[in-house]
């Protein structure tokens, strides 16, 4: 056993190597992790300071470019007239202003607390006025490319009624108008379906429910962007032009909107830009003051308004429920009217006659004449 004590000599001082050589490592392993760390915190807050100083830069040159007008004293003018409809748009807070009629939303329009309530209301005025013509321009497409261009109004009828319409030579894409307003002579099926596609395209962006849910606001730029692809898809449809008795080149050419809906309904919507009051919460937006004297400075604010005519007084205040939940109500009370009138004609012993109540079930039961009837 004289070996033992050299062998244990021998093991303590290899333990003690191995154990000096993890420690080694756990301490470079640990000053490794420390500095990485470090060096990443580091990065982030440099990182946070360029991105707060850029961002600060942009508004800056956004409120310089406002201040300026871009050739114009309108401070609207920038936003919404420079901007072109594919850019980046710069973070900057603005009012969202949330336009209804009646107790129907119609669009959402975002402005800073600086602007003027002359510009603000005239910026509106041009949105639902561009939005009425382009709905109306949106329903006369299908018409016109199916059906062709309009007739005179002295020649307006069913072609079958007319003097000599079978002799009158026909396109190869006829078809009889049924309202007899347009000569039947459409386009072909790729014209129809570009002037379906504009159509759509624009329909999309008037749709008011879905803009609305999506909290998208609706930018002057972008509706005339639509009216250009559809006088576009038109010109490509009829090169020649179309005749000015016809509504879609009233609808196109007119200088206001009162001039292109004339001759629909949607005029009595129209919203004169010298003339019409905003309202908000019973408040009117007088046009020689700015949006904070009444809403305050808070930028990031929704202010539900509507658009009044020159005399309309203050709109009227909205129901306390939606329409949707109104139903919903009706459904819910004329179904317990329903059950408490059920109950009330129900006899107060008609459960004599009911089987869990007769004395006799267990013995009908045993002797098997529970099914037999007296009659």
């Amino acid at each position: 056993m004289a070996w033992m004590p050299s062998v244990l000599t021998e093991w303590s001082a290899r333990y003690r190597k191995t154990r000096s050589s993890f420690l080694s490592v756990l301490n470079y392993f640990t000053l490794s992790v420390c500095l990485f760390f470090l060096l990443a915190k580091f990065v982030f807050k440099k990182l946070s300071y360029f991105s707060y100083l850029l961002n600060t830069r942009q508004q800056e040159i956004v409120r310089s470019a406002t201040s300026k007008g871009r050739a114009s004293s309108d401070p609207l003018h920038f936003s919404f007239l420079d901007a072109t409809p594919n850019a980046r748009r710069l973070p900057c807070p603005m009012v969202v202003f949330h336009v209804k009629r009646g107790d129907r939303s119609e669009f959402l329009f975002e402005a800073p607390v600086s602007t003027s309530n002359d510009a603000l209301v005239r910026a509106l005025c041009r949105l639902q006025n561009l939005r009425l013509r382009l709905a109306a321009l949106s329903d006369a497409l299908e018409g016109l490319g199916r059906y062709g261009v309009a007739k005179p109004p002295q020649e307006q009828g069913l072609d079958a009624y007319q003097e000599g319409a079978a002799d009158t030579p026909r396109g190869e894409f006829y078809e009889a108008d049924p309202l007899g307003h347009r000569t039947g002579e459409g386009v072909s099926a790729q014209l129809k379906d570009v002037l379906a596609r504009v159509g759509a395209d624009a329909k999309t962006a008037l749709d008011s429910k879905t803009q609305v849910a999506r909290r998208v606001c609706v930018e002057e730029g972008e509706l005339l962007e639509k009216l250009q692809n559809i006088r576009g898809a038109v010109a490509m449809a009829f090169p020649m032009g179309l005749p000015t008795h016809d509504p879609v080149k009233l609808l196109l050419d007119a200088e206001s909107a009162q001039d292109a809906l004339a001759d629909s309904s949607a005029v009595l919507e129209v919203m004169p830009e010298d003339s019409t009051e905003l309202w908000w919460a019973g408040k009117q937006f007088f046009r020689d003051q700015h949006v904070r004297d009444l809403a305050g400075k808070n930028e990031k604010s929704t202010l539900i308004v509507k658009l009044q005519k020159k005399g309309g007084g203050a709109p009227g205040r909205e129901p306390g429920v939606s329409e949707d939940e109104r139903k919903a109500m009706m459904a819910f009370y004329f179904k317990k009217q329903q059950e408490l009138q059920q109950a009330a004609d129900d006899d107060a012993e008609d459960y004599m006659t009911s089987t869990w109540a007769d004395p006799t079930a267990l013995k009908n039961s045993l002797r098997g004449t529970g099914n037999i009837r007296p009659f």
